[in-house]
């Protein structure tokens, strides 16, 4: 499976987004690349990376929404206010990550960053109402958003 590259209105937003958040909630400047590699587990590297607008693994994101409280959205696309968060639960978001992720690569199929962003805050929204995560229904959600199909050899 090829990953498209995250668009670069998102990287540097998202960078822009994570110091505004964290300036909001009185995060310590002095130490805090210290403090988000002790609290996320991370490298200086990755945090370095963060600066620069590269999105942590996903299940840090979710950790960083949900200490900061912080709406996931909003930090990763912009979309929405920085304080209309719900507590994410984050095995419920990696499993829909994980689902969804699957079904793109046994399909062959190309899907750019935004599209999974708006697949992942759907299907976690109706696990969370549900209880029920329907590959069926992330299948027709994919026919919406008009993904191509690829050949599974490129």
């Amino acid at each position: 499976m090829t990953k498209e590259p995250i668009s670069k209105h998102i990287r540097e937003g998202f960078s822009k987004r994570l110091t505004q958040a964290l300036d909001a909630r009185d995060f310590p400047r002095s130490r805090r690349n210290y403090e988000l590699r002790v609290r996320y587990n991370s490298s200086q590297q990755a945090v370095n990376k963060w600066a620069h607008g590269t999105l942590p693994r996903i299940e840090v994101l979710c950790q960083i929404c949900d200490d900061l409280n912080i709406n996931l959205s909003w930090l990763v696309t912009g979309k929405g206010s920085m304080n209309d968060a719900s507590t994410i639960d984050t095995v419920k978001f990696e499993k829909v990550v994980t689902v969804t992720e699957n079904l793109i690569e046994e399909l062959g199929i190309e899907v750019s960053a935004l599209a999974r962003s708006k697949l992942y805050n759907r299907h976690y929204n109706i696990l969370a109402v549900d209880g029920d995560l329907n590959t069926q229904r992330i299948k027709e959600d994919l026919d919406l958003l008009g993904v191509e199909s690829i050949s599974k050899s490129s």
